[in-house]
């Protein structure tokens, strides 16, 4: 693993020292292009920063993500360069497990009801598979999401509202061909949840191992599992 991570270093480095092409807002006449590139990338690496707003407190990251599209394998880690690592989530298809290290627990459930065992509220409600691929790939897309609504701001950025959710997409880039944003925000209106993504550094289509995503209990967490209440 420590050599696959080097490699992937090594790669980042270098595509960061290439030029990248700004790309005009996504709009409702090019959402075939969406689509069509949906399809086309197969997995992400990508390197940012994180600020997540819960509960009026504000957290601000480091964010590795790594992800592959069919069938969904996402890993994500939130650290700071000071102490280190805060959250692991690995999420396989509809399953979600999270390691917290601060609360030395690990949380096990379902995209719709993790919310309801973590301390720190992850996903929006209602908010499916489809959808956080569409998130962390960086570009908006109606296609995964019913009953939504695009709205361009601006002719800067780009927004989609459903389920009292607000994503919008900003700073849009080519690489390779590939339209993505590179910041995205996810704002959650009952709770007041923002989440604010920035990409750093990006790959497409790299080949990423299945061992990057098995999850590893550290010895002495607690495991604390979403139960289905009783009929």
């Amino acid at each position: 693993m420590k050599k696959f991570f080097i490699l992937i270093l090594i790669i980042i480095f270098i595509v960061s020292c290439t030029k990248k092409a700004p790309h005009l807002p996504i709009t409702s006449k090019n959402l075939y292009i969406i689509k069509r590139q949906q399809y086309n990338i197969k997995t992400i690496f990508w390197t940012g920063k994180i600020n997540i707003r819960e509960s009026g407190e504000d957290t601000e990251a480091n964010i590795l993500v790594i992800a592959k599209r069919d069938p969904l394998k996402i890993r994500i880690e939130i650290s700071k360069w000071f102490s280190g690592p805060i959250l692991y989530i690995v999420i396989n298809r509809n399953k979600v497990n999270i390691t917290s290290i601060k609360e030395k627990k690990v949380y096990i459930g379902d995209l719709q009801h993790i919310n309801e065992v973590t301390s720190i509220k992850i996903f929006p409600p209602n908010i499916n598979q489809n959808q956080i691929w569409t998130i962390l790939r960086g570009i908006p897309s109606l296609y995964y999401i019913k009953n939504a609504k695009l709205k361009i701001l601006n002719k800067k950025s780009t927004d989609i509202f459903f389920n009292y959710t607000r994503i919008t997409y900003k700073n849009y880039q080519t690489t390779n061909g590939i339209i993505f944003a590179k910041d995205i925000t996810i704002f959650y209106y009952p709770n007041n949840i923002l989440w604010k993504l920035k990409i750093r550094n990006i790959r497409f289509n790299i080949t990423i191992p299945d061992s990057e995503f098995q999850i590893k209990v550290p010895p002495n967490f607690k495991i604390v599992k979403y139960q289905s209440p009783n009929p």
